[in-house]
């Protein structure tokens, strides 16, 4: 008797220690599964919505820490030519040459321009945004630099005494010319349409899907 009393609380107790583990494992399946969901809407809200920027001040701030954008670099070896005549002292183009008649000074200089929009510039009249649509004027490009290393210039023909102010005022006519040719070339044109381009393509990366960039009294150009 005694010993089926016994079986019996052994069954009793191990049905017990079977539903525990039921328990324990639908616990265990609950947490997983809760677990799975909440990453799931976490991902939904993190990478399955729209970037909107409603205010026009955070925009500013951001593209006034660009500030200088460099759109364009023009180089040229360029001749700079003094000639002593009787009437005084003349640049001469370095596309005419020298004239061995005369004495003669004659530089090759090494230059560089670089050009480009300065976006601190722009304020907040200049941008207006739409839920995910963005309009921004923004100002022509301008030269930001012209360089020519005195110390990388060559002496090519020195005949006649020349002092250092007519050296000086060689190089200062050298730099005009440098920039001169580079507006020939249609440097600031070219500056204004990578200007518009990359800025479209910063815009859209921030998060606007439909972006008007364009320059005042030029015809604007859409970049959607």
């Amino acid at each position: 008797m005694a010993g089926v009393i016994f079986s019996l609380m052994d069954s009793a107790f191990d049905t017990i220690l079977v539903l525990l583990c039921v328990i324990v494992l639908i616990g265990v399946l609950v947490m997983i599964i809760d677990r799975f969901a909440l990453k799931s809407r976490l991902s939904n809200k993190l990478f399955h919505r729209d970037l909107k920027i409603e205010k026009n001040a955070n925009v500013i701030t951001e593209i006034k820490k660009i500030a200088q954008l460099v759109c364009m670099s023009y180089y040229e070896e360029q001749l700079g030519i003094l000639e002593r005549r009787e009437d005084g002292e003349h640049i001469v183009e370095y596309n005419q040459g020298a004239d061995n008649d005369y004495e003669c000074l004659v530089m090759k200089y090494n230059g560089l321009i670089t050009v480009g929009v300065d976006l601190s510039k722009i304020t907040d009249k200049d941008i207006k945004i739409s839920g995910n649509s963005l309009k921004a004027k923004i100002p022509h490009s301008e030269v930001f630099e012209i360089r020519i290393n005195p110390s990388d210039s060559e002496t090519i023909c020195e005949e006649g005494d020349w002092d250092g102010e007519k050296e000086k005022l060689l190089y200062c006519h050298t730099k005009e010319e440098l920039e001169k040719h580079a507006i020939d070339e249609g440097i600031f044109k070219r500056s204004d349409e990578v200007a518009i381009n990359n800025l479209s393509e910063w815009f859209k990366a921030f998060g606007f899907k439909d972006v008007n960039i364009y320059m005042e009294k030029t015809t604007e150009v859409k970049n959607s």
